[in-house]
């Protein structure tokens, strides 16, 4: 059985962990296409988040943990609150992500939209001058 001091250790080095993977995902949010390597270290961001909590419940099912611990809680919270400010720069840079995708998109559609009506103008044009021309060939002399 592990003692307490091992626990807490175990604890601090997962969420240092916790923050690695964090600022690894921070940077990827900012690259150019990172979605399947954004999976990967999501999914070791919860296997990273159950272990502390396990461990988090191991250490308080202990009798004598909670006496001579607070300066190893306050260090577990600081690191908690990193990882939280880090995963929201993550969380944000993906949705301005996706508002620009959608944004461009849209702003795609649109200009689509708008050259196939300058299209059916010209077409229109050049329909009428053929039809005016009754089939005959303008040539330049």
């Amino acid at each position: 059985m592990a003692t307490v001091k091992q626990l807490c250790d175990e604890m601090s080095k997962v969420a240092a962990d916790l923050i690695s993977n964090a600022t690894t995902l921070l940077e990827l949010s900012k690259s150019p296409d990172p979605m399947e390597e954004i999976k990967e270290y999501q999914e070791k961001q919860e296997e990273l988040v159950e272990v502390l909590l396990a461990l988090d419940k191991e250490i308080h099912g202990l009798a004598d943990s909670e006496a001579d611990l607070s300066g190893f809680w306050k260090d577990i919270v600081n690191k908690i609150d990193i990882f939280q400010q880090m995963n929201e720069s993550f969380v944000s840079n993906l949705s301005i992500r996706k508002g620009l995708i959608r944004f461009e998109v849209n702003d795609l559609r649109r200009t689509r939209k708008n050259l196939n009506s300058v299209k059916k103008v010209y077409v229109k044009k050049t329909e009428n001058k053929s039809r005016k021309s009754n089939g005959k060939i303008n040539t330049l002399s």
